[in-house]
């Protein structure tokens, strides 16, 4: 059985782009377009992977992992978040949110995610 990845962004592209390199790569994958059908799926589905986009409509990545953080069922499954685009000034901003978030998050010093890197990680 593949291993199932939610993959929660606004973006219809990232969302293609991503189903294709992970369908590609035997993931069976499931995408929404925004956090709260992300924590509706995952309570549907307890996906092995979650990606998340930290700027989303109504709840961003960060808000769907502190939920994710705080219920102990999905609790200890990974997260992957990523941006579009993002602005040195905002960066900083970003970090000091992922700190206070305290989702268990492993920062990454790639600026573009390749898809061969992606599916190393």
């Amino acid at each position: 059985m593949a291993r199932k990845i939610l993959l929660a962004d606004d973006s219809v592209t990232a969302q293609n782009m991503g189903r294709r390199i992970l369908s590609d790569a035997g993931y069976d994958v499931t995408t929404v377009n925004n956090g709260s059908a992300a924590l509706k799926r995952i309570a549907e589905s307890k996906p092995d992977l979650i990606v998340l986009d930290v700027y989303m409509p109504g709840y961003g990545g960060l808000e769907v992992c502190q939920r994710l953080r705080e219920a102990p069922e999905t609790a200890r499954i990974p997260v992957l978040l990523t941006v579009g685009k993002l602005e040195r000034s905002a960066s900083w901003s970003l970090l000091r949110r992922m700190k206070r978030a305290a989702c268990g998050l492993t920062p990454s010093s790639s600026n573009r995610l390749k898809p061969a890197n992606f599916l190393l990680r």
